[in-house]
Order: structure tokens, then C-alpha cells, then sequence
């Protein structure tokens, strides 16, 4: 959250932050690449959806555990256009299924390569769907309204621990 200093993680992996009573959502980020973060918990509640609500522990020092897990899946591929020409600068977005659509730290999006290249790596595993757009304003997917417009061009991948994925856009993309 806003004003609140970041936690530097130590030697044997523990972390001390401060933290205001209130909600916050955890970004965790600086993990190897094919990391992911398999639970949150504060004391005996789970948090792994990473929203805590501080404002229940009264200002007294709360243990919060976090654990990570090295086997993340991996998805790669390349976008071309319909001229089977590749895409530079395409977004490709990995969208969790529809029950996992409020847990927006499973959203992962790319962009790809001179050549149409992409790889996304440290992804939880499950099922997931797969789009790609030559343009398209960033955190639009955030809006479900506008991912009924395109899920359906989508393609369906599931993640496999330590899984490796490929996947290519030869069609058009939409704008």
C-alpha cells in the first residue's frame, strides 16, 4: 500500500513490515522467475486471495506467513498476424477461469518480442485461458464486460506444476 515500507527479506527468510490497521491487498514481486506464491496465512486465517484486513488484530504485532513454491508453469509462443507476419508489441494476457476471475493476482499479461515472442513464467498452476491483442489499453481486462467480448477467442491452457506450455496465434487478433 501507499506509505507503507516494504519488507526486506533476511538471510533465513523472515521479513519485518509495519502496517496501519486497515484492509490492503499484497503485491509480493522480486521472486525467481519461475516462483510463485502458494499461501498467505495470518495467523490461523488464510489469506492466499493476498487480501488482509489488518484492522482485526488491534495494532498488536501479527505473524504473517508466506510460501513459496519454485515449481511455477511456463507458457510461451509467438503472435503473428493474419499475414502470418509476427507481432511486435502485442499483448498477450493469461486469464484465470471464471471462479478465479476476483483473485486478480493470477492475471498475468506480456508483451511480445520483435519476433512475436512471449513467454510467461512463474504461473500458478490451474486452468487458464490464453488472448492476445495487437492493442489494447492495459488493465482493460480488469472490466469482466470487456473479457465477454473476447474469451471466446481465447485459448484454453491448464498449468502443471513445473508444465511447460506452447501456444501460437496464427489467426487475426482482435483490435
Amino acid at each position: 500500500g501507499v506509505g507503507i515500507p516494504t519488507g526486506k527479506v533476511q538471510r533465513d527468510g523472515t521479513f519485518v513490515g509495519y502496517a496501519n490497521p486497515d484492509i490492503y491487498n499484497i503485491d509480493i514481486s522480486g521472486l525467481p522467475e519461475d516462483s510463485y506464491v502458494e499461501s498467505v496465512r495470518i495467523l490461523d486465517q488464510d489469506a492466499t486471495d493476498r487480501v488482509v484486513d489488518f484492522t482485526k488484530f488491534g495494532g498488536t504485532w501479527t505473524r504473517m506467513d508466506i510460501s513459496l513454491n519454485a515449481n511455477g508453469g511456463r507458457i510461451d509462443g509467438a503472435v503473428e498476424n493474419d499475414k502470418n507476419e509476427p507481432v511486435t508489441g502485442a499483448t498477450v494476457l493469461l486469464i484465470p477461469e471464471i471462479s478465479h476471475r476476483k483473485q486478480f493476482y493470477l492475471f498475468r499479461s506480456v508483451t511480445t518480442e520483435r519476433s512475436g515472442h512471449f513467454i510467461i513464467r512463474g504461473i500458478v498452476p490451474g486452468d487458464y485461458k490464453l488472448l492476445a491483442w495487437e492493442d489494447v489499453e492495459t488493465g482493460a481486462w480488469e472490466d469482466p464486460e470487456f473479457l465477454k467480448d473476447f474469451e471466446d477467442r481465447g485459448q484454453t491452457v491448464t498449468i502443471r506444476p513445473n508444465g511447460q506450455e506452447s501456444r501460437n496465434w496464427p489467426q487475426s487478433l482482435p483490435t
